[in-house]
This record gives C-alpha cells, sequence and structure tokens, in this order.
C-alpha cells in the first residue's frame, strides 16, 4: 500500500522529471511537510537528504516543519537528529520556532552562539 508521503514523492519527482529542473524550496518543504505530518518521518529525513544532494538548502522554515513533526509524533531522537544537521546547515536555532519545552532543554545543554 502506497503512503500518502509515497504518492505526494512520486508526483514530486515526476513533475521535477517533466520539467527538467530543481523545485523550489517552497515545493520541497511542502513535501517535507506531508512526510512529517503523516509521522513518516524516516521518510522525511531521506527527502531532506535528497533535496540538500540537489544543491537546495534548508532554511529554519524547512526545519520548523520538521521538528513540529518530531513533537507531534514524540520522537526526540529525530528532533536532537535534525538540531544537530542544522548546526552543519548554519541554521541559527534563535530563527526557528521551536516546540513546546525543547528551547529550555536546548539552552541548557547547546553553546550560546548555536541561538545568535
Amino acid at each position: 500500500m502506497t503512503t500518502t508521503t509515497e504518492a505526494a514523492w512520486t508526483a514530486f519527482a515526476d513533475k521535477m522529471r517533466a520539467d527538467d529542473a530543481i523545485p523550489p524550496l517552497a515545493s520541497w518543504n511542502e513535501l517535507l511537510n506531508t512526510a512529517a505530518m503523516s509521522g513518516e518521518l524516516d521518510k522525511a529525513l531521506w527527502i531532506l537528504g535528497t533535496m540538500k544532494a540537489t544543491g537546495t538548502r534548508p532554511t529554519a522554515v524547512t526545519y520548523e516543519i520538521l521538528l513540529a513533526g518530531c513533537a507531534a509524533a514524540g520522537d526526540r531522537n529525530v528532533a536532537f537528529s535534525l538540531i544537530e544537521q542544522m548546526w552543519d546547515d548554519k541554521v541559527l536555532l534563535g530563527d526557528v520556532t521551536l516546540p513546546d519545552g525543547m528551547e529550555e532543554t536546548l539552552r541548557a545543554i547547546l553553546p550560546p552562539e548555536a541561538f545568535d
């Protein structure tokens, strides 16, 4: 059975091939939102990796979408993995609206420059 995310990815990939172009960030974010809100965080992470491989750089909005999915799924491990990726991608935590309770935890364990 095809999941919502798989169906969305198939349509996304077909359009990418037909247009022979890399989709804009907003289209990637829409696809990531589909995966994250469907609770398919593994697929969302794969899509994020694919997005980066095309040269499309994630932004604070991208990470807000993914962290909201983590919060909805209660998956702190993936959330902390995303925080590491944000650091690598030079997306400051201060630019991201974090799910309830996450900012306090992160401020306790990360250096201040992660937020500024």
